[in-house]
């Protein structure tokens, strides 16, 4: 969860900005936590709040996360409407129990009731009490504002505490208002206390959501976890724990080690090894989760993850970081988060780590490779979308070191596109369609590559403007090399019945095939008119060159002018020349990322406008 607004400013924006009617309108949310020790605490969450509309009808169903420490010791549940006649109600043996997969070892799984309202709008009162009694790491945070369009009208959250044995931590985010703090016998209390928050309205390349509403998170400052102990009082000593867990697991068999050694003979540098042992991870090993116990923290032996084949991002991380080792090079296991790029600066918790990698120390650790070992299918060394740019977490003998990942330059993450389109004059035409996928986009595509022929013939089809075509021969392939730029490649031939307009003399010829879902921001002028901030996670650029060929005897009647746009957070290009045989029309779309002035929306949803007018546009033939 990211650090960008206090609410002074928050609320400050809201009152003008969402002057609209909320989906939701939280009439009270009060959470009460009261912690005995170290190891257990009880918590009582109750909420009433209005459904509006449908928009939130996900919010009327129950799902309460559970694992092996805690209990459900209470649970209330009733719907009425607006006069408080009652239209259900749900007792806690109703509940039913779901486990998060069969795919995951963990003791994690979810009590659940779906609940549909008859009519709106509706009001809920629900009150939940949950005893936790064992390695805690947590404690359930403040946020009462949990989602777009929800107005709070009160929320209040307390937690108290004997210091005498448990030291809390808390850190507020997006958030001015300070707690009170007294004591209470032996016990520190301490309250949070808002009201009158404004619904936040989801808005295009907007900030997001936790960097734009308030919350609060607590956690325990010692660890004492299945039998563990350790410190959270800082992300150094954090990492020290985490390193400690995976010490001494990476044992292998000296048969294996052998084998290792031998599989990498033939290679000539450390690169080489590298990617060879990468493939050899993917061959041999899939991805289960495993969570019991501390095992959702502490990485599986890599010995055991080498008998059964299988790991979650941990084991499997330690399984290649052990491997590597065997040949004698040096790595260093990373926990990352996938959601949040931004550790929060002095507040070590557990909640922003949810996944591990591998950073390869190469040249005495001047230079780092990154692996994804939980999805060895991935080219070796490609730091997919969700870990570009994010704070890692490495583990050392003396403690965590936060380091940022690399991000790849916004030109990098490029689709382009070369198309071929041969007219005739009965209006029908040939289409072949190539495009090429790197980096940020690759992942975009990745996804064909584990579907069957007919499957990718339906999805890649179905991202041009191609009515009234028949697809032929498609291909689609993986061109990537180890360490450097992913790139997929996609191939479609197609035939099309009726690719002109045709009226009498004149072939109304559409120029651009492509990006068939395309449409500028749906926003009103009220939102517009907003001095909120514009963010663009992760930039990328669009080119393509599409070349028609007309048939003989047609000449060309007029050409679309060319589209120039400039501004600090991308630009567009658009062109349309006549060559020997027809037409090119070229263009080339760029998006920076990064976070920008407020009226940078209203100039980007102008330059939408002119993409679409630039795919929209057509080129007028005379027989």
């Amino acid at each position: 969860m990211k650090r960008v607004l206090v609410l002074c400013l928050w609320l400050a924006l809201c009152a003008s900005t969402y002057a609209q009617k909320a989906d939701v309108t939280v009439l009270l949310d009060s959470t009460s936590v009261n912690v005995e020790n170290i190891g257990y605490y009880t918590s009582v969450h109750h909420q009433k709040f209005i459904l509006n509309n449908s928009n939130r009808a996900d919010l009327a169903n129950i799902v309460i996360g559970m694992n092996q420490n805690t209990e459900l010791a209470k649970f209330e549940y009733v719907m009425t409407d607006l006069s408080g006649r009652v239209l259900r109600s749900v007792k806690k043996s109703e509940l039913q129990r779901f486990e998060y997969s069969q795919e995951l070892a963990t003791d994690f799984y979810r009590l659940m009731a779906e609940v549909t309202p008859p009519s709106y709008p509706v009001v809920i009162t629900r009150t939940e009490k949950i005893v936790r009694n064992g390695n805690v790491l947590d404690y359930p945070y403040f946020f009462p504002q949990k989602g777009y369009g929800i107005t709070v009208q009160k929320a209040v959250y307390q937690i108290e505490w004997p210091e005498d044995k448990v030291t809390v931590r808390h850190k507020g985010m997006n958030i001015a208002t300070k707690p009170s703090v007294w004591q209470v016998g032996n016990k520190k209390r301490l309250r949070y206390a808002l009201e009158g928050m404004q619904p936040v309205a989801r808005m295009p390349y907007a900030l997001d959501m936790d960097e734009r509403m308030p919350f609060v998170m607590f956690a325990p400052e010692e660890i004492r976890s299945h039998g563990s102990t350790g410190s959270m009082d800082s992300w150094t000593s954090f990492g020290s724990w985490q390193y400690g867990l995976a010490k001494d697991r990476q044992l292998l068999p000296e048969s294996h080690l052998n084998k290792i050694r031998a599989l990498v003979a033939d290679c000539h540098t450390e690169r080489a090894k590298i990617a060879r042992l990468y493939d050899f991870l993917g061959q041999n090993t899939r991805y289960v989760a495993v969570e019991l116990g501390i095992g959702g923290y502490q990485p599986e032996a890599a010995h055991t993850v080498m008998q059964m084949g299988f790991g979650d991002c941990k084991g499997l991380s330690n399984y290649m970081h052990s491997m590597l080792k065997a040949i004698g090079i040096e790595s260093r296991l990373a926990a990352i988060g996938t959601d949040e790029p931004n550790l929060i600066p002095g507040f070590a918790n557990a909640n922003q780590l949810d996944h591990m990698i591998l950073a390869v120390l190469l040249e005495q650790g001047k230079d780092t490779l990154w692996m994804e070992c939980t999805n060895p299918k991935l080219p070796a060394g490609y730091v997919h979308n969700h870990i570009s740019g994010h704070d890692a977490l490495m583990l050392e003998a003396d403690g965590g070191r936060i380091v940022k990942l690399p991000e790849y330059a916004d030109s990098l993450n490029l689709r382009h596109s070369w198309i071929s389109v041969t007219l005739r004059s009965d209006a029908s035409a040939d289409v072949f369609v190539n495009e090429a996928f790197h980096c940020h986009r690759y992942a975009e595509a990745f996804a064909l590559l584990g579907k069957k022929e007919q499957e990718q013939r339906t999805t890649v089809a179905s991202w041009y403007k191609l009515p009234n075509t028949s697809f032929g021969a498609i291909s689609v392939s993986d061109v990537s090399k180890p360490f450097e730029v992913p790139r997929l490649n996609t191939h479609l031939e197609g035939v099309c019945t009726k690719y002109v307009n045709l009226t009498g003399r004149r072939m109304f010829v559409p120029l651009c095939p492509l990006y068939k879902d395309f449409s500028p921001m749906v926003i009103s002028d009220t939102l517009l008119s907003q001095h909120l901030p514009m963010k663009i996670s992760h930039g990328y650029r669009d080119s393509a060159e599409i070349r028609i060929r007309i048939p003989e005897g047609c000449s060309v009647e007029s050409l679309p002018a060319q589209i120039d746009v400039e501004d600090e957070f991308g630009s567009f290009h658009f062109r349309v020349t006549q060559e020997s045989e027809g037409l090119l029309v070229s263009y080339a779309l760029d998006m920076r990322r990064g976070v920008y002035k407020p009226a940078s929306r209203q100039h980007l949803l102008e330059m939408q406008r002119k993409i679409l007018k630039a795919y929209n546009a057509r080129v007028v033939l005379v027989k």
